[in-house]
Formats: structure tokens, sequence, C-alpha cells
């Protein structure tokens, strides 16, 4: 009797250890730093893994890899070491800032930077978002400043299609879109905009400040000075 408990025991064990031996171990999360642990912006995001940082150190950034930048649909966090002030995404008038298209939602978060000079090339279509890009995903956009981008059809600053994104704490400053929001336009999309600042944005047609088509937007506690159009200089609403 004693010898089969000895043995169903011995059998309990060999089962477990089998068992825990042959768990997948539960990932932490790590920082990417920027530019010591990898050259650019993109290909800190490329390794990355779902709840990792990206770190940016102070300085401004140019060129391929840190422009048109890509979540990948990953949830992750891109921030600053220091704030907008000092980390700077500068696309010289080639191109745009951030591009999200890949279904990211609020755990994808882009924190604490300028973009500016976003001027996307191509057609109409393909030049709505001068600083930032949104079609189909909802992320968190905080703390950042997008100055002087440019975009030939829509949004001047940030085009946000078939989106839900929340942007708080945002200034946007002389952004332009030669047709409608020079600061922000939003087609189809219900996004949440708070404690955000729009000056001297300014459009072609209408909706100097924020536009909005067809989206349900909230907006709270924004301050809007000197945004120029044709209709609507600080907030334009159709059917929204």
């Amino acid at each position: 009797e004693k010898t089969f408990v000895k043995i169903c025991l011995l059998a309990i064990f060999v089962v477990q250890f089998y068992l825990f031996s042959n768990l997948t171990p539960i990932a932490n999360s790590v920082t990417l730093r920027v530019p010591s642990d990898h050259p650019t912006i993109q290909k800190a995001i490329n390794v990355a893994s779902d709840s990792d940082e990206v770190l940016v150190a102070d300085g401004t950034y140019t060129g391929y890899g840190n422009t048109n930048i890509d979540f990948l649909g990953k949830a992750i966090a891109v921030r600053s070491e220091s704030g907008p002030e000092y980390c700077v995404i500068d696309c010289e008038n080639n191109s745009r800032g951030v591009y999200f298209h890949s279904e990211e939602d609020s755990n994808s978060v882009l924190q604490g930077f300028t973009i500016k000079n976003g001027a996307p090339p191509g057609d109409i279509a393909g030049s709505s978002g001068g600083g930032i890009l949104l079609e189909y995903s909802s992320p968190t956009i905080t703390d950042c400043v997008l100055i002087d981008n440019y975009a030939i059809a829509w949004g001047g600053g940030i085009f946000i299609s078939y989106s839900s994104p929340t942007i708080s704490d945002c200034t946007f400053i002389g952004n332009y879109a030669t047709s409608w929001g020079g600061g922000i336009l939003c087609n189809h999309s219900s996004p949440t905009i708070t404690d955000c600042t729009f000056r001297d944005n300014s459009s072609g047609y209408g909706a100097g400040g924020i536009g909005c088509f067809f989206s349900p937007a909230t907006i709270m506690n924004c301050t809007f000075e000197y945004n120029t159009t044709t209709w609507g200089g600080g907030i334009c609403l159709h059917d929204a």
C-alpha cells in the first residue's frame, strides 16, 4: 500500500513538472530607447511587442524611419523623454509624421512630440493628414504639438477617417489644408478632443480649426484663436 502511494505521488510530481516546465513564460514589457538602442523610431516599433514602450531621446528626427511612422497595429506607447518642446519630428515638407491604419486602439499611445512641416506627396486622397493620418484606428494622442503641416485635401494637422481616437492636451498651430480642416478634419468618425489649443490654422473652403463630416465628435475645454477659412473659422459641423 505504501509503495502504491509513493508511485501515485511520483506520478503526480512528474505530471506537474512536465506541465510547468512547458508553460510559456509571461513576457514583461520592455523599454526600447531611440537612438541609443535603435537608430530610428520605426526600427524600435518594428521589434516592439504589445505593452512595450518606445522612448525617444531629445532631438530632431528626420528622414526614413523617423517620418511616416507606422504603429503596425501594436498596443505600444511611443513617447518622448522630455516632451514636445525637446523632441521634434521634422517631416521636411515631403512626408507626414505618423500613419495609423491597422485598427490600433486606445492602447496605442503617441505622446510628447512636436510634428512639423508635414506635407505628404501624392494624389489628393493620399495627401490628407499632413501631420497625422488615421484610418480605421482609434489610438491615444496626447501632449503633442502639430505645427506648419500641410495637406492637399483634408486635415492639415490630422485627418481622421472611420476612427475614434482620443486626442488630448495637444496644440495645433499654423496648419493648412487646401480643402477642409486646417487643424483637424473628421470623416465618419467619433473622436474625443479635449484640452487642445487651435491657433492660426486655416483651410481653403471650411473648418479652419476642426471640421466634422458625419462625425459626432466630443470636443471639450478647447481654445480656438485666429483660425481662418470661408466657412467655420473655429469649428465647422456638417451632418455631425
